[in-house]
């Protein structure tokens, strides 16, 4: 799998449990802490720096901020905040992949 396709995978993960925590099954609030360590971790170890050239991930501080939200669930899974900080993290993602995209794209 090349890089760009490590990372839009990535995304895609984190998204899926950014969406997870926004909108809870009907049983109840998910258990998100194991799904969000893993996409957390997926995020820090996909190929940033071979699918993008330098500085075009942090342009806008996308993945910054993608990053910081995941971090902030994984240290309080339980805070009141978590949708919040799922819904920025999601803008985050969708901003960061829209523009892996166009990228990609024009390569």
């Amino acid at each position: 799998m090349n890089a760009e396709a490590q990372v839009l995978q990535a995304l895609d993960a984190a998204q899926a449990v950014l969406r997870r925590i926004q909108s809870p099954p009907p049983e109840g609030e998910p258990d998100i802490e194991e799904p969000v360590r893993r996409a957390h971790e997926q995020l820090l170890a996909a190929p940033w720096s071979m699918a993008l050239r330098t500085g075009e991930a942090e342009q806008h501080g996308w993945l910054t901020d993608l990053r910081e939200a995941f971090r902030k669930i994984e240290d309080d899974p339980q805070s009141d905040d978590v949708t919040r900080w799922a819904e920025e993290g999601l803008w985050a993602a969708n901003e960061l992949e829209r523009d892996l995209r166009r990228l990609v794209g024009a390569r």
